[in-house]
């Protein structure tokens, strides 16, 4: 990174600050925001790759921009209909190789400017699942790479993860959990892990022919006893405020490059 030009921003925020003004927003040098034509197979999915100053974003929904700008989930954005159903590609780059957390507020100015978005946000009672550092410590290991998160299969029920954000995690289990999942753990860097739930598989789980409800609950029991055993975590139900972001205005056409 260009020490002398993150210098020159350091110096003009605490300028900013003395007078009492507001500082200038950080925005991306070129953007690029496109509604996406992958059609077929593949149609579904989504790819974010976040590199220090540059961001592409593949086929996304609206709502995943907004929870990559904002490190939401999917159930704390209300907005109307087309932000689940429309997919768009951005291709973005800063002016210097800008850390995530400065990417994510850029991302945030590019939705204000492209799909002029304007939103409020309001907290809401709700049952959610928390993840906590268990009483003897976590045995997470703080990644020494960089780059977004990764998952690689190493055998049946079996994985390695690495760069993972607790945060990112605690998205991936709200969707199976049909829940809010809420990291409580205070860590916000990133972690490697090996993940291991063969030794929660039993002959008569993989042979079930119960309905998928069902089996889902033995899963879900399966993936939280292997996080506390191997992680160090816990992950409880509990009545938790959450913050909502609730979309009072959004395009649903960007405007043009």
């Amino acid at each position: 990174m260009n020490h002398g030009r993150r210098g020159i921003a350091v110096l003009v925020l605490g300028v900013c600050s003395i007078l009492g003004q507001t500082p200038p927003p950080i925005t991306f040098e070129v953007a690029s925001v496109k509604a996406s034509k992958l059609t077929g197979e593949g149609s579904r999915r989504e790819r974010v790759d976040s590199q220090p100053g540059s961001l592409i974003m593949a086929n996304v929904r609206f709502t995943r921009l907004m929870q990559w700008a904002y490190r939401v989930q999917d159930y704390q954005i209300t907005g109307p209909g087309w932000i689940n159903d429309e997919r768009f590609d951005v291709v973005a780059k800063a002016g210097t190789p800008a850390p995530e957390t400065e990417l994510r507020t850029m991302l945030q100015g590019l939705l204000a400017e492209r799909f002029k978005l304007t939103l409020h946000r309001q907290t809401k009672e709700m049952q959610a699942y928390a993840v906590t550092v268990g009483k003897d410590g976590h045995k997470l290991k703080e990644s020494t790479t960089e780059g977004p998160m990764d998952v690689k299969p190493t055998g049946m029920f079996r994985a390695t993860v690495v760069r993972a954000d607790l945060d990112e995690i605690a998205s991936m289990l709200s969707q199976p959990l049909q829940m809010p999942v809420l990291n409580l753990t205070g860590l916000k860097g990133r972690y490697d892990f090996a993940a291991d739930v063969a030794e929660y598989v039993t002959p008569e789980l993989l042979n079930t022919k119960r309905p998928g409800p069902e089996l889902m609950q033995d899963l879900i029991s399966m993936a939280i006893s292997a996080m506390k055993k191997q992680l160090g975590l816990n992950v409880e139900l509990r009545k938790l405020p959450v913050e909502m972001l609730i979309i009072d205005h959004a395009e649903k056409t960007p405007t043009e490059n």
